[in-house]
This record gives C-alpha cells, structure tokens and sequence, in this order.
C-alpha cells in the first residue's frame, strides 16, 4: 500500500496545477510527497557546527519548504482573497513591522514578522488550492513516515551508536520540551493515520510501533504541557460528544488507553520509571507549572511598554522585569541563562506588540480554534482528531513555546492548512488582483530567501569560527548580521582567552549589549573586564546595569 501511493506521485495525469492537459505529474501526490521529505528532514536535521545544532538547520528546512509552497502559488498567479481574517492579519503583520524601528534587535524584529507572515500566506495557499481531502493526505502521510523516520533515528543514536544524551538533546528534534510541543500534533495525526490505513499490515504495524516508542518518550521526557493537553482535548471531546449524542464514543479513548499502556511498559523497561511518573502524577495533580512567575513579570512587562518591545523582542528585555534573584524570579533567567520566550504565546504577543495589536493576535488566534472546533461540531471523525491536535497543541501552548520552534511550527502549518481546508464557514471574500497578490509573494519569498541567507551564512561563520578560534571568521560572521550578538559575544571569548586583548573583548561585548541591552551575562563579564583594566568609569556603569536587575549577583558585588 505505502510503496503504491509513493509511485503515484508520478503518475503521468492531467496537468492539475495549470488546469491543461499535459504529460505532467499530478500536482496534489507531487506536493504530499514535497510536504513527507521536508517533513522527515525537519524531524531528524541537526548539524554541530552551528551553536545551535537543532534549530539552525531545522529553521532552514522550514523556510526552505515556505519558499517553495509560494514560490508555487507565484507560478500559478494565486490571487488573495481579502475577508475579515485576512484584513487583520494584514493589519498585525504591518504593525510587527513597524515595530522593528523601535525594538532592539531589528533584524530579529523583521525576520519574526517575515515568517509570520510567510507562515500565514502558506495556509491559505495550501487550504485553496488543493482539496480538503489532498490536503488531509499530505498532514497524515507527513506525521507518519516524520514520526517513523524520526523513531528510527532515535533507536539508532540511543542504542547501535550510544549517543549520549541529557535535556539539551533528548531527541533528534532537540531539547527535551520541544519534542512534547511536536507530539501534541503527532501523536492524535498518528492515531488517525493508523485508522486510516488499517488495512495496510504494514501501515498499521509501523503506526503502532511509532506510536508506543513516542508515547514512552513522552512518559520519559515528563512533558507535562503535552500529557495535560491531550488529556484535557480527550476529556473534552468525549464530554460534547456524549451531550451531543447521549453515548459514550469509547473510539475516542485512544490517548487515555495509549497512555495507560505506555505507563505499563515505561514502568517496566525503565529501571527509575516508577518514580519518575508518580513525580510527574504529583506535579500534574498540584498543577506546579512553574510559570506563575513569568507570566507576571511578563504581564508588568507588557503594562510598561504599551506599545510594544517590538516582534520577536521579547527575550531581549525580558530580563529588566525578571526579577533575578528574587523569590518572584522568571525560571531560567539567569547569569548564565536567558528566557527566550514567556511560556505563553498570547502574552508574548501581547508583550512585544501592546494591548491593541496583541488583542487583534489573540482574536486571530481563537478564530482559528473557533474554525476547528465548528468542523468538529458538524464533521466526522477526521475532524475529531484534527480538532484534537488543535485543542492539545493550543493548551499547550498556554505553557510553553509552542508555535515557536521550528518542528512545531511546521507541522502547525499542516495543520491548520486541514482546519481552513476543511472549514464550510461562509465569509464575505474580496478578490485582491493578481499584481498585487503576485508582489506580496513575491516580496515574502525573497525576504524569507535573504534573511535566512543571511543569518545562517552568519552563524555558520560564528559556529566554525569559535570553535578554531578565530576571530577573522567570527567578525565575518558580524559583517554579515550586524544584529548577531551570539558571535559578537563569542568573538570577545576569542579575544580574552586568545590573544589576552581585553580592550577589544570589552568593545565586542558593548557592541552585544546594543543589540541586548539587559543580557545579565554580557553586563557581568563588562563589569569583570573593567574592573581589570581599572576603567572605574565603565565599571561603576556596568556595576549599576547589573545591580538594577539582579541586586544580589554574588561576581558583581564582590568587585570592589
């Protein structure tokens, strides 16, 4: 069954995407199997030579398959059709970009709303062009030959070539949280892709192995926004359902009773499985999110920029309101750690673009659960499931970074391409002409080109070139992203430990602390280095920086 559907992406068939009859290949299997090897590829990517051997390649993959999804739509003259939804995210989209002007790090301010938009452009184009029933196909195919790929990887690492690992790289898809905001998707996808294709033996039996291995991965990482949310979405469903219908649909207990299984054999080949889990049953049940303290800071943080820090800015300023050090201190946040987002995506929005325009995200962002919660009123069972992984990976993301990393935005982007696919809800459209709409794409296409060019260009040559030593590279890297403040830091380690400059080390961390004016690490190692070449002007400066957000830093104070 699975090789049969591989060979028919190229099939010789009517010409579906310029609507000719040529030899052509037909369009909708082509693109599912566009969609299956980005997917596979973002799942299991990693590359050492980036300071970040995850996400660097995997934001790559991902802006990659964007810019081939409009490239596309710009060969086809896709016209936009302008409604309510679409004349706010049009709205939003410009006020993140207006937003660059005035928050610190502008190139990161742009590239986050060039792929927020990109992001958006890519769901509607995928929703409108292909049929809902296509558009299903290439989600499911894509979680599950990502989730088996993705599973054989990790046996491979963990047990032929005995990888070590910890929290920073539990899984090929990186840091151990960033896999459970994948599963909230994958494992109701993957439910519904072994429905599906029950009566493929080989479709089945691969789908239930992947699914057992991820759901004691899931157990193992304690992943606890994951295992709540897909709870809380079962618990939910089966309640409306059994209103709805006055029966039980026990077919919908497949989380529960997955779960339950994975405890068993999670207790059973893991030698400190039973402790772990009654740890994770305990913090679960006293609801210990560890959040409480972030979401405050964040929400001062928001009433004291009401306009905004700027888009994609939140970690940039975060730290004058983390409270360091204190009882009420943001988790992570640290001299030698940085929060890069608040654990809630809408207060990040509301955090970087004000009350207005992060009101105008959060109504956007409900309208989209609205849409899948109405198919699931009036569908059938693919639109449970679907509306499964929309409630589990939402609530999620009330808790964590979901919708923030890479893995999880892409197969956020099939998934809701689904919801709007399979969506009947009727709004006044208005059909944008084909100029414009061909300008926009192509405007998104080539910044998307150009920014990822650049900052992958630039942390490669930051990445290689800390790990030489060489500061020729490293201030190739600066040349390239002026906005670059990893190499910029990285760059002073070189000239400090190196070549025992410490003027030039000083001048590369200032020139950081523009870009990241409240990077405790940064303010510390100024104070350190002023402090040895006896500039008392600069230290008592940079002293008072540290002090101003972190009053009991122990290397700081006890410089004299």
């Amino acid at each position: 069954m699975m090789f049969s559907e591989i060979q028919g992406v190229l099939n010789i068939k009517d010409d579906l995407w310029c609507g000719e009859k040529s030899k052509w290949i037909n369009l909708p299997n082509f693109f599912r199997a566009v969609f299956v090897l980005f997917s596979c590829a973002i799942a299991v990517i990693s590359y050492d030579v980036f300071l970040d051997r995850f996400n660097t390649p995997k934001w790559f993959i991902f802006d990659l398959f964007i810019v081939v999804i409009i490239s596309l739509a710009i060969f086809k003259k896709v016209e936009i059709k302008a409604n309510a939804l679409s004349v706010s995210f049009l709205l939003l989209s410009c006020y993140m970009l207006i937003s660059s002007t005035w928050s610190p790090n502008s190139f990161e301010a742009i590239l986050f709303t060039v792929r927020f938009v990109a992001f958006g452009f890519s769901i509607y184009l995928i929703s409108v062009t292909f049929s809902k029933n296509d558009v299903l196909k290439m989600l499911v195919d894509g979680v599950f030959y990502a989730s088996f790929v993705f599973c054989l990887v990790l046996v491979y690492q963990r047990y032929i070539a005995l990888t070590p690992y910890s929290f920073i790289n539990f899984s090929p898809i990186g840091f151990v949280n960033y896999l459970g905001q994948v599963l909230n998707i994958w494992i109701p996808i993957l439910v519904l892709s072994i429905y599906m294709h029950r009566r493929s033996k080989l479709r089945l039996a691969l789908g239930l192995l992947s699914l057992v291995i991820l759901m004691n991965l899931l157990l193992e990482s304690g992943t606890r926004g994951t295992i709540l949310g897909l709870l809380c979405a079962e618990v939910f469903i089966l309640a409306v359902i059994l209103i709805k219908t006055k029966k039980l649909p026990f077919k919908y207990m497949a989380i529960s009773a997955g779960l339950l299984f994975s405890i068993a054999t999670f207790s059973m080949f893991k030698e400190y499985g039973p402790n772990q889990l009654r740890d994770q049953v305990s913090s679960i049940t006293a609801l210990k999110t560890g959040r409480e303290n972030v979401f405050a800071n964040t929400i001062d943080m928001a009433l004291d920029n009401p306009q905004g820090v700027g888009a994609g800015n939140f970690e940039f300023v975060h730290p004058k309101y983390g409270r360091m050090g204190t009882e009420h201190s943001s988790p992570y946040l640290s001299s030698h750690s940085m929060l890069l987002s608040p654990y809630n995506i809408i207060l990040k929005f509301y955090s970087e673009l004000g009350l207005v325009f992060g009101s105008l995200f959060t109504l956007l962002f409900f309208s989209l659960i609205f849409i899948a919660f109405r198919n699931f009123l009036i569908g059938n069972y693919i639109d449970v499931w679907v509306f499964l992984a929309v409630f589990s990976a939402c609530f999620h993301a009330m808790f964590s970074s979901v919708f923030l990393t890479p893995v999880s935005l892409f197969f956020s982007l099939g998934l809701f391409s689904v919801v709007l696919s399979r969506s009947t809800l009727k709004m006044k459209n208005k059909t944008v002409s084909k100029p414009i709409s061909l300008c926009l794409f192509l405007f998104v296409v080539l910044a998307t080109a150009y920014l990822r060019g650049v900052e992958l260009k630039s942390n490669y040559l930051s990445g290689l070139g800390s790990i030489k030593g060489d500061s020729e590279l490293i201030e190739e890297a600066i040349e390239l992203n002026e906005y670059n403040y990893f190499a910029m830091l990285m760059i002073s380690k070189v000239y400090m430990y190196k070549g025992n400059d410490l003027h030039a080390a000083l001048n590369s961390i200032e020139r950081a602390l523009v870009i990241y004016p409240y990077l405790v690490s940064g303010l510390v190692q100024a104070t350190e280095i002023s402090h040895q070449l006896g500039d008392v002007e600069k230290f008592n400066f940079y002293k008072g920086k540290v002090l101003a957000i972190y009053p009991n830093n122990e290397r700081v104070n006890k410089l004299q």
